[in-house]
């Protein structure tokens, strides 16, 4: 080896390893430039850094018995990005006619019989090792890979179970657990709960307990709940409570309509939310948290105190919904919202916004930027969906933008979506129950039946 080859090697070395501590976006930038970075772009090293970072974030699911990563490809391992941002391969009808499983798991919870194991509810958490699982209104923590049941809530007060719930992962395996609750006796007592888990002592410590406002008997008060960092939001008879768990305080969002419940997603220190306009109509908004002077300590045995009206919100921004020129001009019936942070680029989120009434339906994508305290945005598409499809609430949308339109129907990503012409994908899942969970980023589906717990993966 010449002097002048050893020096070409030894600055293409330096070039990689700078490489690998780059994002993946700069790479792709990088790599655009010229052939030559183009080769360093798709070198294995640098492709092995990525996938290793987004395993240690949980981004990529990957269990004990999987390949280690040093053995793959460079082609393998771009393979494992390309399931985050465009779904399985085998998710495109077009070249292929029915979905391949690459994996299909089996949990074996004790399921009490009866016909009511419709109702059970699986999440799976990031990184795939664990799932949540309501069991007929008890919260129960599953080890994926060693079919255990490692942890079962038990409610703080008698005669009370488990209809809705969050959870968020944080780095060092502590598990934040945040459950929305009712008694079965009059007047039911609507409270919630929040837990951590350490999941590598499987020891669980009850944190804060708060009270909601109590429902008639008949009354299935929760529409939804979601957890980000310390805020949770929970939808409760057409309001919306923010809890800061941390510093266990709260408050009420009060919506500008009765007629109409606004429904909030929540990304880093801002909120998402639905709202109506000054002339009625819907709207996609974002805010910055309310202010520290606007929320009011929890207290255990009392519903929140502190309210503020939804147009005192710092809004930063609000679109009109509509579609090719067209708007909602009756009562919207339903709608969802759906938020997921880009894995290679903080602070960069995907929204989708379903909306819906008797005359038309809307799926809108949206993609915002948080910085600091500004944001920037843009509709990234909008396209009309028959209005009698119903999309399967937050708990079916992918990042990459594939839609669950029932427990076992898959749309394509938006825009490709289009009510007459759009291919979809039928899922095999048998004896399910009516709750279906699709992972933001790996594309795995989780569903119960009156049997047993599965979790499949597809190539």
């Amino acid at each position: 080896m010449t002097e002048g080859n050893g020096l070409q090697n030894l600055v293409e070395d330096v070039l990689i390893l700078i490489l690998t501590h780059c994002d993946v976006l700069s790479v792709v930038a990088i790599g655009a430039t010229s052939k030559y970075f183009h080769h360093l772009a798709l070198t294995r090293n640098v492709w092995l850094a990525f996938v290793t970072q987004l395993v240690q974030r949980r981004f990529i699911d990957r269990r004990p018995d999987d390949e280690n990563l040093r053995d793959l490809s460079t082609e393998q391992l771009v393979d494992k990005v390309k399931i985050i941002f465009r779904g399985p391969k085998t998710w495109s009808p077009e070249t292929h006619p029915h979905p391949i499983e690459s994996r299909r798991i089996v949990l074996h919870p004790d399921i009490p019989p009866g016909i009511s194991f419709w109702k059970n509810e699986p999440k799976l958490l990031p990184g795939g090792k664990y799932v949540l699982f309501q069991n007929q209104g008890t919260l129960e923590c599953w080890n994926v890979f060693e079919d255990e049941l490692i942890w079962q809530h038990a409610c703080s007060m008698n005669h009370a179970t488990v209809l809705s719930f969050a959870a968020e992962l944080t780095e060092d395996d502590q598990l934040i657990i945040l459950t929305c609750q009712h008694t079965w006796n009059y007047p039911r007592k609507n409270f919630f709960e929040f837990t951590t888990l350490d999941l590598r002592t499987v020891f669980p410590s009850l944190i804060l307990v708060g009270r909601f406002a109590d429902s008639p008997l008949n009354d299935a008060p929760y529409t939804c709940c979601a957890l980000c960092g310390d805020i949770a939001a929970v939808e409760l008879n057409g309001q919306v409570t923010l809890v800061n768990w941390r510093t266990s305080s709260c408050v009420v969002i009060l919506t500008r309509s009765p007629r109409y419940h606004s429904h909030i997603a929540l990304a880093t220190n801002c909120l998402v939310l639905t709202l109506l306009g000054p002339h009625g109509e819907p709207q996609l908004a974002c805010s910055p948290l309310p202010s520290p002077a606007s929320w009011a300590p929890i207290d255990s045995v009392r519903e929140p105190s502190s309210s503020i009206p939804v147009e005192a919100l710092p809004i930063t921004f609000g679109d009109t919904i509509s579609v090719n020129g067209r708007t909602f001009t009756h009562r919207v019936s339903r709608s969802f919202l759906s938020v997921h942070e880009s894995p290679i680029n903080p602070g960069r989120f995907r929204v989708w916004l379903h909306i819906a009434n008797h005359e038309m339906g809307a799926l809108c994508s949206y993609e915002f930027v948080f910085r600091e305290s500004e944001v920037s945005w843009r509709r990234r598409s909008s396209v009309l969906v028959n209005p009698k499809i119903r999309f399967f609430n937050p708990a079916g949308v992918a990042f990459s933008g594939h839609v669950l339109g029932s427990p076992t129907v898959v749309f394509p990503p938006v825009p490709l979506l289009d009510e007459l012409t759009a291919p979809r994908v039928s899922l095999t899942l048998e004896n399910r129950g009516d709750f279906t969970h699709l992972s933001p980023y790996s594309g795995a589906v989780t569903y119960a039946t009156n049997k047993s717990l599965a979790v499949v993966y597809y190539n």
